[in-house]
């Protein structure tokens, strides 16, 4: 007998008035970015691209070295904490 899981898996997320909800619901915000992941980040960029529109290099940020991670986790956590 071949089973439909579409059918399946709505019937997983509906309530007994049949209206849909989320399995879960996060209630914490996660961490903001590491240092490690930012240095990482930069290491594991391709050289050589095409800047964005704030026009600074991956090679600028490379040869700024720690100052760059720095600067780039600060304005991470910034973004992440306060959404702009």
């Amino acid at each position: 007998m071949p089973v439909v899981y579409g059918a399946c898996s709505e019937q997983l997320y509906e309530d007994e008035d049949n209206s849909t909800k989320p399995a879960f619901v996060i209630t914490e915000q996660e961490p903001p970015t590491l240092k490690s992941e930012i240095t990482w980040a930069i290491k594991h960029t391709p050289s050589r691209k095409a800047p964005g529109s704030d026009e600074v290099t991956i090679e600028l940020l490379k040869g700024a070295g720690d100052t760059a991670v720095e600067m780039m986790h600060r304005i991470c956590t910034e973004v992440w904490l306060t959404g702009n």
